[in-house]
């Protein structure tokens, strides 16, 4: 329902121009990088990249502009447990459709347009996968998973240098939410035993969601650096 109402949003702000001035398009490409927390794990790492397409709309003559977005994002979390002798490394690949909207000002006067400061907030849905090394004195399991779907917010803050007319540069922190339903994962695991006699014993198959590695819920806070190239058409 709410990705309907951004929708209509988005294409209602696009097919009628006639409310606002000095429409404009632009495209953004940009990787990401950073930290974060996470609900029953330690965050190692925070990657990806974000593709964007958006509208921007002159309201009056002092150069504010409003923006309905659409975003694509692939991410990376890398995740590490520990309990006992017994440590986990995670890492989920999350790709995000994502709408909202960015609200930007003028600020400076250098370049064809001038530096902008912006804020944006993004509403969204993830697909997930999902690996998990587990290691101990005597064992070690690979498991994957898929199926892990959820919801992402993102809140953003940045500015725009101008670098030649039509290109600009994208500098941003951004805050994202990632709240991942893991009830219906599926997945395969391979593993590596020491039996009490000293022999390897090697195991696998198809499995459900394990509830002692992989929660129902699983909430992701993440905050990241983003830089990327914006053009404008």
């Amino acid at each position: 329902m709410r990705t309907l109402v951004f929708a209509s949003i988005l294409v209602g702000m696009a097919a009628a121009p006639a409310a606002f001035a000095g429409g404009s398009f632009d495209a953004e490409v940009a990787p990401f990088i950073g930290g974060g927390t996470t609900s029953g794990a330690q965050v190692t790492a925070v990657s990806g990249a974000s593709v964007a397409l958006g509208r921007d709309f002159e309201i009056g003559s002092g150069g504010l502009r409003v923006a309905p977005r659409l975003e694509w994002s692939n991410s990376v979390i890398d995740t590490k447990t520990v309990h006992g002798d017994t440590t986990t490394l995670g890492s989920y690949n999350n790709m995000v459709l994502a709408l909202g909207g960015r609200v930007s000002d003028g600020f400076g006067a250098f370049g064809w347009a001038g530096q902008r400061v912006y804020g944006s907030l993004m509403l969204g849905r993830s697909l997930s996968r999902l690996s998990l090394d587990t290691s101990s004195r005597d064992a070690s399991t690979i498991a994957n998973y898929q199926d892990i779907t959820g919801t992402y917010v993102a809140a953003e803050v940045g500015t725009l240098l101008p670098l030649r007319s039509g290109f600009g540069l994208t500098l941003a922190a951004v805050s994202g939410l990632y709240v991942q339903n893991q009830g219906r994962a599926s997945g395969s695991f391979a593993e590596n035993r020491l039996t009490s006699g000293g022999q390897l014993a090697l195991g696998g198959g198809d499995q459900s969601a394990d509830r002692a590695l992989l929660p129902g819920r699983m909430v992701q806070r993440t905050l990241a650096l983003k830089c990327g190239l914006t053009l404008f058409f």
